[in-house]
């Protein structure tokens, strides 16, 4: 990108932000111009696609293996164990957990809201 100069009066810093935000805008547009036609695909069309039921696998075996792995850490954690010890135990094993299959699965199902249910579901759980 080339420098670029603006007349502008210094003390007008909204006409400054306006003008960014423009230039913004307009690099955005400019660098996806096929973004707006991806985000408006009708449901039944969505629907056939393999990347879609990739990531419904991928989504379903994720939680599946979340849920196994943080329940198999809260039961092993031993019959006479401290409530601490559970806790500690469950919690890296949850940490850990995410970490691991949001590297494994990320790139197939994107992962923005599969493990937030996960998450709200294991904490409700737990408060119980």
């Amino acid at each position: 990108m080339g420098e670029q100069t603006f007349n502008i009066e210094d003390n007008n810093l909204e006409q400054h932000i306006v003008t960014l935000f423009e230039k913004l805008e307009c690099l955005r547009r400019d660098a996806s111009p096929s973004s707006d036609v991806l985000g408006k695909v009708p449901a039944r069309l969505e629907v056939r696609t393999l990347s879609l039921w990739k990531a419904v696998v991928a989504e379903c075996a994720a939680s599946f293996l979340y849920v196994f792995i943080v329940c198999g850490a809260a039961g092993g954690a031993g019959v006479g164990a401290s409530a601490s010890a559970v806790l500690l135990s469950t919690a890296l094993a949850s940490g850990c957990a995410i970490a691991t299959l949001t590297l494994c699965f990320a790139h197939i199902s994107g992962m923005v809201y599969g493990f937030l249910t996960c998450i709200i579901t294991t904490r409700k759980a737990t408060d119980t």
